[in-house]
């Protein structure tokens, strides 16, 4: 396993402040690459299929308009602007581009259909790249795709707190809030919700952490920063503001 997927903090969706500097943009992944930080980003697909680096379903919180991302062609939704500033939502084929190995990419897969066809796109992409990445998601069955179509690409599983969110599918939740699919899917590392490292899930973690590294997300201060190297795990953090407060605004999962 690769020492910056274990002990390298790494940068969630870039650095940026979505004030002058947004979220998964090209500006955020040089900020990160000029220094060799570690990257995390977003990918979904387009309503033509082109794969960008962006985190939300919809349009309205990063580009103030309203709609699905997989609704519009990369053609009108190339010219919107993030957060009111200069940066654009980028093709991931500009993000490999550009990042050139300078930092490696820690990639999350945000499909909205069965698996295949985005992590298709993501893999051929990859498949050239030749610089360290690894790849990650919620649903399991995309980190399974994985497995049985790029079974030498690093795969995560990424975990949270499904019991509030997933009411109608209990024991769906149950299962993907506790893991118990990794035996099919063999993710070489997880990532799971910083508000699960407490009581008996800390514990459980920490055992985990033993067969493979644990990421967390997302520590917005030095303090959770510091926790999570205390207890060996890697932190997928964000900068926190002169005043205090941590950057960015996040809808629904990482």
């Amino acid at each position: 396993m690769p020492d910056w997927l274990r002990d390298t903090p790494i940068a969630h969706r870039g650095l940026h402040d979505n004030v002058s500097v947004a979220e998964n943009s090209l500006t955020a992944f040089e900020r990160c690459a000029g220094s060799g930080i570690p990257i995390e980003l977003d990918v979904r697909l387009t309503g033509d299929g082109r794969v960008v680096a962006f985190h939300d379903k919809g349009l309205t919180r990063a580009c103030g308009v309203d709609g699905l991302l997989r609704e519009r062609p990369y053609a009108e939704i190339s010219g919107y602007g993030l957060f009111g500033t200069g940066d654009t939502i980028p093709l991931f084929s500009e993000v490999l581009e550009l990042v050139a190995g300078r930092s490696p990419l820690l990639v999350e897969i945000k499909g909205d259909g069965p698996p295949g066809q985005l992590e298709g796109r993501v893999a051929a992409l990859l498949d050239g790249y030749g610089c360290p990445f690894a790849v990650q998601a919620f649903n399991p069955l995309s980190v399974l795709w994985f497995r049985r179509h790029r079974p030498n690409f690093l795969r995560g599983q990424l975990v949270y707190d499904y019991a509030d969110k997933s009411a109608k599918h209990p024991l769906r939740s149950f299962a993907y809030r506790n893991m118990l699919l990794n035996a099919v899917t063999q993710p070489h590392f997880a990532a799971v919700d910083i508000t699960m490292l407490a009581g008996w899930r800390l514990n459980w973690l920490m055992k985990v952490r033993e067969r493979m590294p644990v990421l967390v997300w997302t520590a917005r201060s030095r303090e959770r920063r510091k926790f999570c190297a205390e207890h060996g795990f890697n932190a997928i953090y964000e900068e926190v503001r002169p005043e205090g407060g941590a950057t960015g605004v996040e809808e629904g999962e990482d």
